[in-house]
């Protein structure tokens, strides 16, 4: 080889490691301004969230929702809006965590695009995503945005698309699942470790997902499946039905008319409940069953059936069940009532307030969260009493 043609492979071997040298560290710099950027979507200092973000609110609107609850226990409440989410202890009536939506592109909240937003059982997280809402068309992906509300951290961990996506929390908040509704793949987070792995499934359609006490994975489509976490084993089960979810290694499911449970060795009915009875909606451990004049809950956690006097529908504003499933309450337009497995139900009338995504914290407590104006936003944090039938206030950004 001659001189010249060794000096110009040089030269050019030279000029690519100076090439791909300037792009990793353009990568390394946009990185690092990415993660400044989502430091700066998130505040857990009680006295900077109070003094600054709450007398913020004051020049703001509180556009079309309003305050949304999104979880609530005896100790903290959190919600949002179109632009803020909040944490809240109860307790110490303090502010524990604030995120600004707006900075992450999460501040849809109708139209074709809507952000959606799944807090851990353990109301110490928050994945957030958008997706489609009123048209489901979308083919666009948004970025999956973990939230840890402790350590006051926002990092991006996928790209999904929420109305083409299915979300689940493992019950001890260890672990948080994206599924492909077309059941290409699935990936699951692991909150502690940081890391996804991706896990092939590519059998069938997606209609619900679950992760079980064991933290295997649970698929519910034409057929049934559970997946091994620890081999990636994908087990065919000999189930006919909608499933419900799991406990303690049995897997409950509806059909024809009875809530059965499979033990991996045989099926047995749990509940006959009548072919009349429709399944309705499975929320987290309980599921909703209609039928023509009155409503019944299956509490897999407590393979516990209760009955109320009254319809669910999709024309149900909204309706949350109490802990012990001993009541519930029912939104329908103007009219708030709480009806009771007893077979009876009271009213609820407080002027200028509205239940709507309101959350129970005990069996008598109701927890919500709402503005007296459109603007200037107050944030007023009430709980209401059904057996005293009291309002009273837990915090008031006015005073």
């Amino acid at each position: 080889m001659s001189f010249k043609r060794i000096m110009y492979f040089l030269l050019m071997l030279c000029f690519t490691l100076l090439l791909y040298g300037c792009k990793d560290r353009t990568a390394i710099n946009m990185n690092k301004a990415r993660e400044k950027e989502l430091k700066d979507v998130i505040q857990v200092k009680a006295d900077v969230i109070e003094e600054l973000i709450i007398n913020n609110l004051k020049n703001e609107i509180i556009g079309v929702s309003g305050w949304i609850v999104d979880y609530a226990d005896e100790n903290n409440i959190i919600f949002h809006n179109y632009a803020h989410l909040f944490k809240f202890n109860i307790s110490s009536k303090k502010f524990s965590c604030h995120i600004d939506l707006t900075k992450i592109d999460a501040d849809h909240v109708q139209g074709s695009v809507v952000t959606n937003f799944f807090v851990s059982p353990d109301g110490n997280y928050v994945v957030i995503n958008n997706g489609g809402a009123e048209t489901d068309v979308l083919n666009r992906e948004f970025d999956v945005y973990f939230c840890n509300l402790g350590e006051g951290q926002v990092k991006v961990i996928a790209k999904k698309n929420n109305c083409k996506t299915l979300y689940c929390w493992s019950k001890d908040s260890a672990y948080f699942i994206m599924a492909a509704r077309n059941g290409e793949n699935m990936e699951i987070y692991d909150v502690h470790t940081g890391s996804i792995e991706n896990i092939p499934f590519g059998k069938e359609n997606i209609s619900n997902i679950f992760i079980t006490e064991g933290n295997n994975i649970l698929i519910d489509g034409k057929e049934k499946y559970l997946i091994k976490l620890s081999t990636k084993e994908i087990e065919k089960l000999p189930i006919e039905g909608i499933l419900i979810g799991e406990k303690e290694g049995e897997i409950y499911y509806f059909n024809d008319g009875k809530i059965c449970s499979f033990n991996f060795v045989n099926s047995y009915a749990v509940e006959n409940i009548g072919e009349k009875y429709k399944l309705f909606r499975i929320s987290g451990d309980y599921a909703v069953f209609t039928g023509e004049k009155d409503a019944k809950i299956f509490d897999k956690s407590k393979s516990k059936m209760v009955s109320y006097p009254v319809r669910i529908s999709e024309n149900t504003f909204y309706y949350n069940a109490s802990p012990d499933r001993s009541k519930l309450l029912v939104v329908d337009g103007n009219i708030t009532r709480v009806y009771s497995s007893n077979g009876t139900f009271e009213e609820i009338t407080v002027d200028g307030f509205n239940f709507y995504m309101a959350k129970w914290i005990s069996e008598e407590d109701i927890l919500q969260v709402y503005t007296r104006n459109f603007s200037p936003v107050q944030i007023i944090i009430v709980n209401y009493n059904v057996k005293d039938k009291k309002l009273s206030t837990i915090y008031n950004s006015e005073t």
